[in-house]
């Protein structure tokens, strides 16, 4: 919770957790490990994103240095995350729905904001500019309305009702 900064609508990863553990680390139910590349990134977080995260820290009374997604304060599965965020695709009626997704919306937005596709690629860790442009961004009309859709759809009431 902590990495995220409301004021000025970032938040900044500086590590990552999983559970894909080593034969070496018995009895660890997860590691943290450093972002690829070893470096930290500031993502900026639309507004409306922004808003949701803060109510759902609130509606869960949720602390510093605690996880947003968790159980009995250990992260969760990436596995839970997915399927949660699958079952949330079919409440909106958008059953393709898959974590990577958010990352591709997020790109397309930051795109569809004026930022350059060098700055981009550089925020989400990409050492080519190629990728981010073939791979994460909505750029032909029908791309562009399915993104306008599906963010339509999730601010939605429904969201509400999920969270």
């Amino acid at each position: 919770v902590d990495e995220f900064d409301f004021d000025s609508g970032s938040l900044t990863i500086f590590k990552q957790v999983t559970r894909k553990l080593k034969k070496k680390d018995p009895g660890k139910k997860y590691t943290t490990l450093n972002p690829k590349g070893n470096k930290s990134r500031v993502y900026p977080i639309p507004p409306i994103y922004s808003k949701m995260l803060q109510s759902y820290i609130s509606k869960y009374k949720l602390k510093d240095n605690s996880y947003i997604f968790h159980n009995s304060g250990e992260p969760r599965s990436e596995h839970w995350i997915e399927c949660r965020v699958k079952q949330f695709g079919k409440v909106i009626d958008f059953p393709e729905m898959n974590p990577h997704l958010f990352r591709k919306c997020c790109i397309s937005y930051l795109k569809s904001e004026g930022n350059s596709l060098e700055t981009i690629a550089q925020m989400v860790g990409h050492n080519s500019v190629q990728v981010t442009k073939d791979y994460y961004v909505f750029d032909t009309p029908e791309e562009i309305e399915a993104m306008r859709n599906f963010e339509e759809n999730l601010l939605g009431s429904t969201i509400k009702n999920f969270m």
